[in-house]
């Protein structure tokens, strides 16, 4: 069964949290809990690309190696945008 594999910003009202769940088929979907706002996209399309594209995954089920002492320290990740943006 499927269930929420990130988040990205809501196309409609700039929420930063968009939940983003994805279907045992594959179908990704966005629902934004401040304005209710949904949208979904099929396997294999240009929507289905964009969202993945534009969402942070979930870290939940992601081990992080150790951290030895001959490591720089981690950077900043980069800035994410949401779908709505990318999509003009």
């Amino acid at each position: 069964m499927g269930g929420r594999i990130g988040w990205t910003r809501c196309g409609c009202c700039g929420q930063p949290e968009a939940a983003v769940s994805k279907t045992d088929k594959g179908t990704l979907s966005i629902t934004c809990h401040k304005c209710q706002f949904s949208a979904f996209a099929k396997p294999g399309t240009k929507a289905k690309r964009l969202i993945e594209a534009a969402m942070t995954p979930d870290d939940e089920g992601t081990e992080t190696p150790p951290k030895g002492d001959n490591q720089p320290a981690p950077s900043a990740p980069p800035a994410r945008q949401g779908f709505g943006t990318i999509l003009g």
